[in-house]
């Protein structure tokens, strides 16, 4: 499953973003596994 969001990073920044940056259509991506548990699998663009 793929998720889209939209949001500002800290102004103060973060190790791998931009401080004080608007990210759009950010990709989560999902799967389930077998017990129907829902993980991360990959993040970020494209």
């Amino acid at each position: 499953m793929l998720l889209l969001s939209n949001f500002r990073t800290p102004v103060g920044g973060s190790a791998t973003m931009q401080p004080d940056t608007v990210m759009s259509d950010y990709q989560w991506w999902l799967i389930r596994d077998s017990r129907g548990k829902w993980e991360v699998v990959s993040y970020g663009y494209g």
